[in-house]
């Protein structure tokens, strides 16, 4: 592998996993932080609900550029290595299971995406952010989901933690593709002399 082309996969290996931890990170602040806003403009809303889109539209932002860093990152492993290498399966392979996973993610946030919770009773000083809340109190009793209308907790529930959990299994994915694939990593060969 040329130089140039190796430090290209390292710099875009390294471009992936921080994009991926970035959306790992901003999934678990929306999933603690998520509050409706209305879709109302930014400057008429409180401060945790513009705090609260603002986590949304970052973590939105960071699983398009993780997407983009790992296709780029397998097109320059394909690039270095050629298309029949064991190297470029495995970065294949964990490039198509990281995107399809972040995907997943994607169609959860759809599902979870709250506009409105209907709560048993509010008393002073709850607290009802985050999807966790909306998923797990055992204060709500059902929660309204753009056009899908009433859904109970366990519809809701199965697709919060999908939400939640779907960036840690495609930095996983990426994680191993990235360690099992890069420059200088052989396989290691054991020799055994016999002596007469």
């Amino acid at each position: 592998m040329k130089p140039s082309l190796e430090r290209l996969v390292g710099v875009a290996g390294a471009a992936s996993a921080v994009s991926l931890s970035l959306v790992a990170w901003t999934g678990v602040m929306v999933t603690l932080r998520y509050r409706p806003d209305g879709g109302g403009p930014v400057a008429l809303l409180p401060s945790p609900a513009r705090w609260s889109r603002q986590l949304a539209d970052w973590h939105a932002v960071s699983v398009s550029v993780a997407v983009v860093a790992l296709l780029v990152w397998c097109g320059f492993m394909v690039a270095s290595h050629g298309w029949r290498t064991r190297q470029v399966a495995i970065a294949v392979g964990s490039t198509i299971g990281a995107v399809a996973v972040l995907g997943l993610s994607v169609m959860a946030w759809h599902r979870v995406r709250f506009d409105q919770l209907g709560l048993w009773a509010v008393t002073v000083g709850s607290d009802v952010s985050g999807l966790w809340y909306a998923a797990f109190s055992n204060h709500v009793r059902f929660v309204f989901v753009g056009d899908s209308g009433e859904l109970s907790q366990s519809e809701v529930a199965p697709w919060v933690v999908v939400y939640l959990l779907a960036p840690f299994i495609a930095l996983g994915l990426f994680g191993i593709g990235w360690v099992t694939t890069r420059p200088g990593r052989t396989a290691r060969r054991i020799v055994v002399t016999v002596e007469a």
